[in-house]
């Protein structure tokens, strides 16, 4: 009995507490007053990330503005470095006494990488006399720029192998084979018309491609395709 009389008070007291939350004027207020400040609070939070967003999208643009004027300007220093590296190559060739025609300058222009014409200017420093950097000088403005120089063109012709130099040596080869004392000087008495040098590397040449016929078209392609290995070897 008790038991039932205290559970119908606290229902009482709830009941009672409960109409004055919703119906007491001061709770009222403060419910609303409240629920007005969680709102702010909500709006506040929302601003905020805003405020924070905008900020962070600054910040990348203001980044991305940045890399840009960096690369625009790496881009600028690198041709005006291109821009000194070929005016520097041409200044070296004319205190080398050496002559470059237009097409020669329009080639370099044309096919100024930055790596090989720095190196070019590199190995200038290297060496000492003047024989030393006109060699280096041509041998690299020949690689680099496809400039052709009239020794480069003498050197070329006297490197030709007609048809029957080839068979002079193929049979001088096998007359004085691998092992003969004084070999190249016993073939060259036959071969007379070139140098031990090119001798041995058209020998050699021969030697690895048996296959080869003596023919006048094959004759010229064995030349071309010896011609880059023996100006290397030469220089």
């Amino acid at each position: 009995m008790k038991s039932t009389k205290v559970k119908e008070e606290k229902l009482r007291l709830n009941t009672l507490t409960s109409q004055a939350y919703k119906y007491d004027p001061r709770i009222v207020m403060e419910e609303e007053k409240l629920k007005i400040e969680r709102e702010k609070e909500k709006q506040a939070l929302i601003e905020l990330k805003k405020k924070e967003k905008l900020e962070e999208e600054k910040k990348l643009l203001d980044y991305k503005r940045q890399q840009e004027e960096n690369q625009k300007k790496q881009q600028e220093n690198l041709a005006r470095e291109k821009e000194e590296l070929i005016k520097n190559i041409i200044n070296l060739g004319e205190s080398l006494s050496i002559t470059l025609t237009k097409d020669d300058i329009f080639n370099i222009q044309l096919n100024a990488k930055l790596e090989n014409m720095r190196n070019l200017i590199n190995e200038d420093s290297k060496f000492v006399t003047k024989e030393e950097k006109i060699k280096s000088y041509k041998m690299l403005t020949n690689q680099y720029f496809g400039i052709k120089y009239n020794d480069n063109i003498a050197m070329e012709a006297s490197m030709m192998w007609k048809k029957e130099e080839v068979i002079a040596l193929q049979k001088a080869s096998k007359k004085f084979p691998v092992g003969t004392k004084n070999r190249w000087e016993k073939i060259g008495d036959i071969v007379s018309t070139k140098p031990q040098n090119q001798i041995i590397q058209m020998c050699h040449y021969l030697t690895t491609n048996p296959s080869i016929k003596m023919d006048e078209d094959i004759v010229y392609k064995t030349f071309f395709s010896i011609l880059s290995l023996l100006i290397l070897l030469i220089y």
